[in-house]
C-alpha cells in the first residue's frame, strides 16, 4: 500500500481560495497581452522606430529580466518566515503598475532618444513584473501537493488568462480601428486602463489566495545559489519541462504576436486583431473543460501532446487555406486557441510536479527557484521571439506607413504558421519522453518516514502492484 500522505497535503482547496489565486492571472495577462499584442506595433508604427531595432530592444530587456528571475526565487526560498508571498506582491504590485505606464509614456516624453528611453522604461517594468510573478507562481506548488488539484489550479488560471486576454482585444479593437489610427495619445490612455484593471485585481488575489491557505513548509538550507541551481539542473523531469516551456515561450507565441500584422496586412484593418483575439480566446475558454476531462481521464502530458496536434494542425490549415476573409481567419483562430489553452494549461500543471521529484533526491524544497529558472529562460525566448517577429516583418517587406503591402506576402503568413509548427513538433517529441505520471508523483510525495528506502523509491518501487 501506499503511505500516508504527508503533513500539509491539500486534496481539495476551498473554492474561494483557488478563484482568488487564479484571478491573479487576469491582471498579469492584461500586462503580457498588451505587450505581446501591441507594444511591437507601438514602437514601430507610432514611434517610428525600425522593426529590427525595437525587436533588439526588447530582447535586451527581456534578456536583462530574465537573470534576475532565478536569484529572486532562490531568495524568496530562503526567506525562513521572514517576508511572505503576500508581502512581497502587495509591494511590488504597485511598482509594476507604474512601471508599466511608464513604458508608453517615456517614448513619447523623450522624443529626442526614443531608443533609450523604451529600453530602460521596458527594462525596469520586465524587473519589477519579476518581483509579482515569481511569487505568485510559486503559489502554485506551495499551497498544494496534490497532482490534481494542481491541474485544477492551473485550469482556473488559464481562464483569468483568457479574461485578461479579452478584455485587451477588446480595447484594441477601439484603439486600433481604422478611424482612430495610430497615435501616442491613445497609447497613453490605453496603459492607464490596463493599470487600472491590474492593481486591485493582483493586490486581491495575494490576499484571498495567502491567508490561510499555505500548508507546505519548506526544509531551509544554507546554501549557495550555484549549489541549488545544480539541484533543479539534475532533475531530469524538470528540465524537460522547462523546455516545453521555453519552445513555447519562443516560437508558438509567434502565432499570436503577428495577428495585429496580419489583420493588417491580409485583412486592410489592424483594428481587427482585437476581433481574431477575442475569437481566440473564446477557443481557449470553451475548450477547457475538454483539456480537464482528458487530464483526468489520461496524463497531462498525454492531455498536451493532443493539444499540441490541434494546434499544429490548425496552423497547416492556415498555411493552406490562406484567408482573405475575416469570417474563416476568425474560425482558425477560435481552433488555434482552443490547441493553445490545452498546451498552456498542461505546460503549468506539469511544472510544479518537478519540485516533489527535487525534494525527493535532495531533501530540500525548491519552488520560487523553480518558477524563477522557468520564467528565467522563458523570458529570454520570449524576447528572442519578440525580436524574431520583427526580423520575420523585416524579411516579408513589412512598411509600417503603409496601409497594406502587397510585396512577399506569403513570406508573413509562412512564418506566422511554420515557426509555430516547428516548435509544435519539438514539444511533442519531448513530452512523449517525460517519465512522470500521476502515480509516479503520489509516490515522490509520500511522507519521508513512510519511505523505505531512498535508492528503492527512485526506482519508483513504491507503485500499487
Amino acid at each position: 500500500m501506499i503511505a500516508a500522505e504527508p503533513t500539509g497535503t491539500v486534496r481539495r482547496l476551498p473554492h474561494p481560495v483557488r478563484l482568488g489565486y487564479a484571478s491573479g492571472n487576469f491582471a498579469k495577462s492584461v500586462q503580457v497581452t498588451a505587450i505581446d499584442l501591441l507594444y511591437l506595433y507601438f514602437l514601430v508604427d507610432v514611434m517610428g522606430i525600425a522593426a529590427p531595432v525595437a525587436g533588439a530592444v526588447l530582447f535586451a530587456a527581456f534578456l536583462i529580466d530574465s537573470l534576475t528571475d532565478p536569484l529572486f526565487g532562490h531568495l524568496i526560498d530562503k526567506r525562513e518566515g521572514r517576508i511572505g508571498y503576500r508581502t512581497i506582491i502587495g509591494l511590488a504590485a504597485p511598482l509594476c503598475c507604474l512601471a508599466f505606464v511608464a513604458i508608453f509614456i517615456a517614448p513619447v516624453a523623450f522624443p529626442g532618444a526614443v531608443v533609450l528611453a523604451s529600453f530602460l522604461s521596458f527594462a525596469a517594468f520586465r524587473v519589477a513584473f519579476t518581483l509579482v510573478d515569481v511569487p505568485h507562481n510559486a503559489l502554485l506548488a506551495g499551497i498544494t501537493r496534490d497532482s490534481r488539484e494542481r491541474g485544477v489550479l492551473s485550469t482556473w488560471r488559464f481562464f483569468f488568462s483568457s479574461l485578461g486576454t479579452l478584455a485587451i482585444s477588446a480595447i484594441v479593437l477601439i484603439a486600433l480601428s481604422r478611424e482612430a489610427g495610430p497615435r501616442a495619445s491613445t497609447f497613453v490612455t490605453f496603459a492607464f486602463i490596463v493599470a487600472a484593471l491590474y492593481l486591485p485585481v493582483m493586490l486581491g488575489s495575494a490576499a484571498v489566495s495567502v491567508s490561510g491557505s499555505r500548508t507546505i513548509k519548506q526544509p531551509v538550507e544554507h546554501i549557495s545559489f550555484l549549489q541549488a541551481l545544480r539541484r533543479l539542473l539534475a532533475n531530469r523531469r524538470l528540465m524537460q519541462v522547462i523546455c516545453v516551456c521555453v519552445i513555447s515561450a519562443g516560437l508558438i507565441t509567434v502565432f499570436s504576436r503577428m495577428a495585429v500584422f496580419y489583420a493588417k496586412s491580409w485583412l486592410g484593418d489592424p483594428g481587427l486583431a482585437g476581433t481574431l483575439i477575442a475569437f481566440k480566446v473564446a477557443g481557449q475558454v470553451l475548450a477547457l473543460p475538454l483539456w480537464w476531462l482528458l487530464a483526468k481521464r489520461t496524463e497531462k502530458r498525454t492531455a498536451a501532446i493532443c493539444a499540441q496536434t490541434l494546434f499544429g494542425g490548425t496552423m497547416a490549415a492556415f498555411l493552406l487555406l490562406a484567408p482573405r476573409s475575416v469570417e474563416v481567419s476568425a474560425v482558425l483562430f477560435f481552433l488555434a486557441g482552443a490547441g493553445l489553452g490545452g498546451l498552456t494549461v498542461m505546460n503549468w500543471a506539469l511544472l510544479p510536479d518537478t519540485i516533489e521529484y527535487t525534494e525527493l533526491d535532495t531533501g530540500s524544497r525548491h519552488e520560487a527557484l523553480t518558477f524563477g529558472l522557468l520564467l528565467a529562460l522563458c523570458k529570454a525566448a520570449s524576447g528572442a521571439g519578440l525580436a524574431l517577429v520583427a526580423w520575420l516583418l523585416e524579411l516579408s517587406g513589412y512598411e509600417a506607413a503603409a496601409a497594406e503591402f502587397n510585396s512577399r506576402l506569403p513570406d508573413l503568413l509562412l512564418s506566422m504558421t511554420l515557426v509555430p509548427m516547428m516548435g509544435v513538433i519539438a514539444c511533442s517529441l519531448i513530452l512523449s519522453r517525460l517519465p512522470m505520471s500521476y502515480r509516479d508523483h503520489l509516490d515522490a510525495t509520500t511522507a519521508p518516514g513512510d519511505r523505505p528506502d531512498r535508492t528503492m523509491s527512485r526506482a519508483r518501487s513504491l507503485r500499487v502492484r
